[in-house]
């Protein structure tokens, strides 16, 4: 998942586990926590960081929302992409290369506020 996407889910309310949030050069760092639940963080040079959710995360997150996940393999006409589709809206969908970016464009989606 790129900064820039990790940057809108904070921005947009998803929780964080950490503070800040840098648009320096990112280096990342896993902790491994007792219950063996691995924890990524990215930092950069000033100090401030972003949480990186799992997927477990993102799930969670996204709730009763999610209808479906697919996975489009890749051939001759496609890279391959994940798109996850909505209960409550069956006509969104989002599709992305990686099944965690996907759910994190769908968390954005149903979080998006009214302007």
């Amino acid at each position: 998942m790129t900064y820039e996407l990790l940057l809108k889910l904070k921005e947009a309310g998803y929780e964080q586990r950490t503070r800040g949030a840098c648009p320096h050069e990112i280096k990342e760092l896993e902790r491994q926590h007792a219950t063996g639940e691995i924890e990524t963080i990215y930092f950069c040079r000033c100090g401030g960081n972003v949480h990186h959710p799992t997927l477990e995360e993102l799930i969670q997150a996204c709730g009763d929302e999610i209808e479906s996940i697919h996975n489009v393999i890749k051939d001759e006409y496609n890279s391959g992409w994940w798109k996850v589709m909505g209960r409550s809206r069956p006509q969104q969908f989002n599709a992305a290369p990686t099944l965690s970016d996907a759910l994190a464009q769908f968390w954005l989606e149903l979080n998006k506020k009214d302007e």
